[in-house]
């Protein structure tokens, strides 16, 4: 087993698939992904999304997910959300972070659909599974 703080160059350098697309035709990936250690817990979190070709539902950019690792090489998924919750045409790749004040924090990159533009958003909760889109605070938006 993989040590909570023994990350090394070789490890990744092996690699490894952890997760695998929703389906193995072109169109379908697993990918986007974002890694952040919670050293208060000593476990590994990992943002990522799932792809499917358009007509395949949640289609192209329809689906995130967070999962969580004690050892890099077993992996729970947690939380996950799809596009329609945020009225989106597209989520793209997203990051988790817990602050010092212990909230965690999903922020979120999707197709705003007041105005077509990107947008990036946050999500704050006390704990992963209880990030509620309804909740997203804009951050940033592209420019018009």
């Amino acid at each position: 087993m993989l040590g909570w703080m023994s990350l090394t160059s070789e490890f990744l350098a092996a690699g490894r698939i952890i997760r695998e697309p929703a389906g193995f035709e072109s169109g379908y990936w697993a990918g986007a992904p974002g890694l952040f250690f919670a050293p208060d817990e000593r476990v590994w979190h990992l943002t990522y999304r799932l792809r499917r070709p358009r007509g395949i539902q949640p289609d192209r950019g329809g689906e995130a997910r967070i999962a969580r690792s004690r050892d890099l090489s077993t992996w729970e998924d947690l939380w996950s959300v799809t596009k329609d919750k945020f009225n989106s045409a597209s989520i793209e790749r997203c990051a988790v972070r817990k602050g010092p004040d212990g909230v965690w924090r999903y922020f979120v990159s999707y197709v705003d659909p007041a105005d077509g533009r990107w947008c990036v958003s946050v999500l704050k909760a006390g704990a992963l599974e209880a990030l509620d889109p309804a909740q997203a605070k804009p951050l940033f938006k592209a420019p018009s």
